[in-house]
């Protein structure tokens, strides 16, 4: 049904129109709607891609970061670790080593890496 009331957004690229997928998507994730969520998400992404340029922007690698989650939360670690290594590669070229984004998105990371049980995958390099 909100499938449906969405389906006239499509195809016009605007932050706010991104963002009402991105609430959408939120709502299936809450309610263990996975494939949904993934759908609205993936709907999110296109548009932000379009609108930004490509995936060099920030609210670009927030969305596909949602999408890792939700593999995450399905088991799906292997496309959830793949997802998180490209979206902390955007965080530290748009936002810089230092920045939330990146501590997110190792997080994220560490997870994955732990629920694979490859804990010490996890771990600092020696020295730091």
């Amino acid at each position: 049904m909100i499938a449906g009331l969405l389906g006239g957004l499509e195809g016009h690229d605007s932050p706010s129109v991104a963002d009402c997928f991105i609430h959408v998507a939120v709502i299936y994730q809450d309610q263990g709607k996975y494939k949904e969520a993934l759908e609205m998400h993936t709907k999110a992404l296109k548009n932000k891609t379009h609108i930004y340029g490509g995936d060099s922007h920030l609210d670009v690698a927030q969305t596909r970061e949602n999408m890792a989650y939700i593999h995450y939360k399905q088991g799906h670690y292997d496309q959830a670790l793949e997802i998180y290594k490209s979206v902390l590669e955007a965080m530290i070229r748009v936002c810089g080593e230092d920045s939330l984004g990146v501590a997110k998105s190792l997080s994220g990371i560490g997870n994955v890496l732990g629920d694979m049980g490859k804990r010490g995958a996890c771990s600092p390099p020696k020295g730091s």
